[in-house]
């Protein structure tokens, strides 16, 4: 694919967390109208492309039983086209894994291991995460990105969130985004 999506990055790191699985509130979100506004227009643009690709770097400090903290990074690439195939790549340090839908089957590649495994699994997107998930206990990252709603699966376990003004993204030349935070169920 030649066309790059410079999805906000604040948007899909913050908003799209997921904890557990828990029980809806009776109440909604208390989500800034802007910052809803702005997910909404990302999402339903999200939606609505058939096909795009995502490179994400995830860094995380992680304090070692010894004591010192240290910083792990992981890359991520997520190629999606709608309705029925997806191929996302994970990796950290020496390990990862890669996953691929053609709408006929699910291919898993467990790197550490340097094993794979396929099933079959007819249909869409969503169908073909919702077999990971279920039958396999695998949860897919940046899976809110390729999901049919993406704003659904956003804020499926958002509690609260706002909207903190422009910034520009990386190196992306991007000079308007919107960064949301929001505190997960």
């Amino acid at each position: 694919m030649n066309r790059k999506l410079f999805f906000p990055a604040g948007i899909v790191v913050l908003l799209c967390a997921r904890v557990g699985a828990q029980a809806p509130p009776a109440t909604q979100p208390a989500v800034d109208p802007v910052a809803d506004q702005i997910l909404r227009q990302c999402c339903d643009f999200l939606a609505k492309t058939p096909a795009f690709a995502v490179h994400a770097e995830v860094w995380k400090d992680e304090v070692l039983p010894s004591g010192p903290k240290i910083q792990v990074t992981r890359s991520i690439e997520l190629d999606v086209r709608r309705p029925d195939h997806f191929h996302i790549d994970a990796r950290a340090h020496h390990k990862g894994r890669a996953i691929w839908y053609d709408g006929k089957t699910i291919t898993v590649l467990e790197r550490l291991r340097n094993l794979y495994s396929t099933v079959e699994a007819p249909g869409n997107i969503d169908e073909a995460l919702d077999t990971l998930a279920m039958k396999f206990g695998i949860t897919v990252q940046l899976e809110d990105l390729a999901v049919s709603d993406p704003y659904a699966s956003c804020m499926k376990n958002v509690r609260a969130g706002g909207y903190f003004g422009e910034a520009s993204t990386g190196d992306t030349g991007t000079s308007r985004s919107a960064p949301i935070s929001a505190m997960p169920r």
